[in-house]
């Protein structure tokens, strides 16, 4: 199955909906922007910058914007048409060529070392909890760093306090597991979430959106 999903544009496309942008000529970078204007025919976006220098395209590249509206993550193709700088400076950009909803497993992950608590789900929920570190998080699971291994399939209840939005409670099965080095009694054990209800998952995703933002913004 494809990775993407399509959806329509009416539901995506709002003024003041924030945006990424990912450009073929820096890979692996995003850039923050948000939406202006919303035409028939045409969007008019924020300028993006790096580094406090504003970013301008040829006419007729390409380029990928993500955003998070209604508890879901889309990718947008579009093409640069034009810039105005005049009152604020803003990218003129065709309407998307296709909106695609992404799936959980393509969630982008944001790199974090925040505390976490974990047990095993069992009948009885007599394990102890565990003290660990999370290695990162997306909308769809979470990488804790243990020193042991935890077996695949384990469910696990994962507790999680995340800045603005509070302790989470949350079911996940663990899918992989990475020794990063073999000489070291570290592991990095991936998991997903379990009926995670919508409201929840919205939640993370805005705050992994913001934290990038906010790191782009600092220059790291």
């Amino acid at each position: 199955m494809n990775k993407f999903e399509q959806t329509n544009f009416e539901n995506v496309l709002q003024v003041n909906q924030r945006l990424e942008i990912m450009l073929a000529a820096v890979p692996g970078k995003k850039f923050a922007s948000r939406i202006e204007e919303v035409h028939d025919d045409h969007l008019v976006i924020a300028m993006p910058m790096t580094k406090g220098q504003p970013i301008i395209l040829n006419h007729g590249s390409k380029f990928f914007a993500r955003l998070v509206v209604h508890q879901s993550a889309y990718q947008l193709t579009c093409t640069f048409i034009d810039k105005r700088l005049n009152p604020i400076p803003v990218w003129l950009v065709s309407r998307p060529a296709d909106i695609k909803k992404i799936q959980q497993r393509a969630f982008v992950r944001l790199d974090s070392s925040m505390p976490v608590r974990w047990q095993f789900l069992t009948e009885t929920e007599d394990d102890p909890l565990i003290s660990s570190t999370i290695r990162d998080i997306s909308g769809g699971g979470v990488r804790i760093i243990t020193k042991n291994p935890v077996p695949l399939g384990s469910k696990l209840k994962v507790m999680i306090d995340l800045p603005g939005i509070g302790p989470l409670e949350l079911s996940s099965e663990v899918v992989r597991i990475d020794q990063p080095q073999a000489d070291l009694p570290i592991f990095w054990v991936g998991t997903k979430f379990l009926d995670i209800p919508e409201n929840i998952r919205s939640k993370i995703i805005k705050y992994i959106f913001k934290k990038q933002v906010e790191e782009r913004q600092k220059g790291l």
